[in-house]
């Protein structure tokens, strides 16, 4: 009797695991992806998030706008984010790609203190369906916001603002001061209850010696800044160690946390592109431990004998794997550029990804199953990495070239709180045409008084 109770209950300890293989399998994960031609127009496509027949699904051009866009998603929604000038960010649910939830302004009517009066929202940051934050490039504050408003209430997307501004003092009373007057966040995560704010605070637009790159800590419960005793002067943040300098590198994925080695992994360019003044050397990667906020530098691009170039995008797979994207020569179009693979621990750069020298990989981005999406933009195309081995597993070609990726996983979050428009609305329905008054959308009277 007591073998058979022992058979029973390990047929039902089974039985759960393979209803819990096939779940797994079967979650419903699709690519939205950030497409441009140039810096004239962009879009967005929608890639299946596995093989449809052998091979994944794709929607190409959906609602062509401006070039300069962002993307995030959360559960089965998605926010594409028109940046520098635009000002807007748009909700769409995974199920109709096409037709946007709401949109609506990224920053207040006649808003100060905006670097070329544009807050420039990068990335949205979700701490749950209720609260996120919205990283804004060229503004002093990030936004606290409700993601989950309907078009009714979207009125109400705004519900507080996190204060950066202490990053950047256009006094320049310390030598480690960012004089530009803006802190340029541009990346974040969440970790244990904590929001890591990634900012470059650069000076015009380049590093500067004296004035690194910084991470700000937030609680996100009760939104007040921790002091985590790793700053200069009165800064509570972590000041990141050269050669980590351009932190966060706004137009590719930079920031990535490993729940195996529990650290944070950020990535710097330093003295990238137009910048000429060396700082940084090609930059490098830093981890941080979110609890003790110790930092530990991974990759150095300073040192004599690095060959790499700049280090760009990257990600991290396992404890023994990550990859970053190498650029010996910005103005290449790519020509050098390569995949290598290095020891998120020791730093040892030990492979590549040799197939894919030469080739203009933009970005970068892990999904849940381990793989590796890269967007190509010489060919047009994704190309999808099994980790295991490094071997391509599919090539998805996009029209236009892709550049951004944000996955979306339709059965994390409720769908059933939302109501629609009673009509399709515009895309840049609440948005001031930038052309007419050089401005963007920040001065469209939509967001509370009481900010």
């Amino acid at each position: 009797m007591k073998n058979f109770k022992l058979l029973i209950i390990c047929l039902i300890i089974l039985l759960i695991l393979f209803i819990n293989a096939v779940n797994s399998e079967q979650e419903e994960m699709s690519a939205v992806v950030i497409t441009s031609s140039g810096w004239t127009s962009g879009a967005h496509s929608i890639v299946s998030g596995y093989p449809v027949n052998g091979h994944r699904t794709v929607q190409n051009k959906i609602l062509p706008a401006i070039s300069d866009l962002g993307i995030s998603a959360h559960g089965a929604y998605f926010y594409r984010i028109e940046r520098f000038q635009a000002d807007n960010i748009a909700k769409f649910d995974i199920s109709n790609p096409g037709t946007p939830i709401w949109n609506v302004p990224a920053c207040l009517e006649n808003e100060p203190h905006l670097q070329s009066y544009s807050a420039n929202p990068y990335a949205m940051v979700f701490a749950s369906n209720e609260k996120a934050y919205l990283i804004r490039y060229g503004a002093r504050t990030a936004w606290i916001v409700n993601p989950s408003v309907s078009f009714a209430d979207r009125d109400q997307f705004l519900m507080g603002l996190l204060d950066l501004s202490g990053y950047s003092d256009e006094n320049g009373q310390n030598t480690y001061d960012d004089t530009d007057g803006y802190p340029e966040m541009c990346a974040g995560i969440i970790i244990n209850d904590k929001l890591f704010i990634v900012m470059q605070r650069l000076v015009d637009f380049c590093p500067n010696a004296s004035v690194h790159s910084y991470v700000a800590v937030f609680d996100i419960n009760t939104d007040t800044e921790i002091d985590t005793q790793k700053g200069e002067g009165t800064l509570k943040g972590i000041r990141l160690p050269s050669p980590i300098y351009n932190a966060g590198y706004a137009e590719i994925s930079s920031v990535s946390y490993l729940e195996d080695t529990g650290l944070i992994y950020i990535s710097g360019a330093a003295s990238f592109g137009f910048c000429s003044n060396g700082v940084g050397g090609k930059g490098g990667v830093v981890s941080i431990d979110p609890n003790t906020f110790e930092t530990k530098i991974v990759l150095d691009g300073n040192k004599d004998t690095w060959v790499y170039g700049n280090v760009s995008s990257i990600a991290v797979a396992t404890p023994d794997k990550a990859y970053f994207l190498s650029i010996p020569d910005p103005y290449s179009n790519g020509q050098d550029n390569s995949i290598q693979v290095f020891h998120p621990i020791s730093g040892e750069v030990y492979d590549e990804i040799g197939i894919l020298n030469g080739k203009n990989i933009w970005s970068m981005y892990l999904d849940r199953t381990q793989k590796l999406w890269l967007c190509n933009v010489t060919d047009a195309e994704i190309i999808i990495i099994d980790t295991l081995d490094n071997s391509i597993e599919e090539r998805v070609a996009t029209e236009p070239a892709p550049k951004k990726i944000a996955f979306v996983y339709k059965n994390d979050i409720d769908q059933t709180h939302y109501d629609p428009p009673d009509e399709p609305i515009e895309i840049s329905s609440l948005s001031v045409d930038s052309e007419d008054s050089g401005i963007g959308g920040c001065f469209v009277q939509l967001i509370s008084e009481k900010y």
